[in-house]
């Protein structure tokens, strides 16, 4: 049995709860490399120190000594890669356990890293490390939870393109998304790509905008997670009486995969908006779409901790119109259900 299949067994095998804090390990590492930095600069500034000690006993310097760059050689400000790193293994709030199988950086400015890693039957997931700005220079795109987001790097999964949602860094952190992954034996190659052309969304509905990458690195890996061995149950979805003046005429609960669809009648006369709420690790990877008097409406990708209007419509004196909702979840879910709300506002 080798390292990794032991470190599976045990891990599969284990009941305790997570720990309190899943990053320990990873900020033990981090002390570690800095004590040892802290150590390798002490010694060279000894040894500098001791050799010039030697140069002044000899009389060798006779003026100031200026050195020469070699041919080819950086003058000008090095940027490196951020030392901070992408954990080894990571807890999810709801207790799911993720495992790191592989880790590299890609230039913002245009570069592909591809990290190839084993189909092991459990889902895989790309990550990005947010750093709270903007690694890509420009103006930030709108992110699904309502911040303001930097534009990631596109993925590719055995060439490829892996499908929505895409990365967003609204803040600081590590982002994850899902990777379908073909089915089969062997490895799968996971490419995270910059060389594409990059834009954002300045406004929720406005184009996407060109933007101008700048000189900066991103952080990704590839996960793989390990399903909970039983379902893990989301504090209930929610949704307020009154949104921006409208009250709520009309309210649906359920749980994906359980529930996946909402239909209602509207007769009486006014104006109307759809809301929708979600709870849940994997809220953000449910998509709704809507049909309104049999009359497709947009899917909103990515339901959150918040209201958004999902759809708008008007229905007259003596009208009777339709309302149509079906749910879907991209990815792989296996015991980590999503509550989800959707309500109908009349104004």
């Amino acid at each position: 049995m080798s390292v990794e299949e032991l470190r599976d067994v045990l891990r599969e095998r284990a009941e305790g709860p997570a720990p309190a804090n899943p990053y320990r390990h990873e900020q033990v590492r981090e002390r570690v490399r800095r004590v040892r930095r802290r150590r390798t600069t002490a010694t060279a500034a000894l040894a500098g120190a001791a050799a010039v000690a030697t140069v002044l006993a000899t009389g060798a310097i006779t003026g100031a000594v200026r050195e020469t760059p070699r041919p080819g050689s950086l003058t000008g400000t090095v940027s490196r890669t951020p030392e901070v790193e992408l954990p080894a293994w990571h807890t999810s709030p709801d207790g799911t356990s993720y495992r790191r199988l592989a880790a590299g950086t890609v230039d913002a400015r245009g570069a592909k890293t591809t990290l190839t890693v084993p189909r092991t039957g459990r889902p895989l997931e790309a990550a990005v490390l947010c750093d709270g700005g903007d690694p890509a220079g420009g103006e930030p795109a709108t992110g699904a939870g309502g911040g303001r987001a930097a534009a990631g790097p596109e993925v590719f999964v055995d060439g490829r393109r892996a499908g929505p949602p895409a990365f967003g860094c609204a803040g600081s952190g590590m982002r994850l998304r899902p990777l379908e992954v073909p089915a089969g034996t062997g490895q799968v190659a996971v490419t995270f790509d910059t060389t594409g052309a990059t834009c954002v969304l300045r406004t929720a509905d406005g184009p996407c905008t060109p933007q101008r990458p700048g000189a900066a690195h991103w952080r990704v890996a590839v996960y793989e997670w390990t399903p909970p061995a039983r379902p893990v149950i989301p504090e209930p979805a929610t949704l307020p009486d009154r949104v921006d003046g409208a009250k709520q005429v009309a309210l649906s609960t359920g749980t994906w995969p359980a529930d996946g669809s909402y239909e209602a009648t509207v007769v009486a006369p006014g104006r109307y908006t759809l809301q929708q709420n979600c709870s849940g690790d994997l809220r953000d990877r449910l998509w709704f779409k809507y049909w309104i008097d049999g009359a497709e409406s947009r899917t909103s990708l990515g339901c959150g901790t918040r209201t958004g209007g999902a759809a708008a419509f008007t229905v007259r004196k003596g009208q009777r119109v339709e309302v149509k909702v079906r749910m879907g979840l991209w990815g792989a879910s296996t015991n980590r259900p999503v509550d989800w709300a959707v309500a109908l506002y009349r104004r």
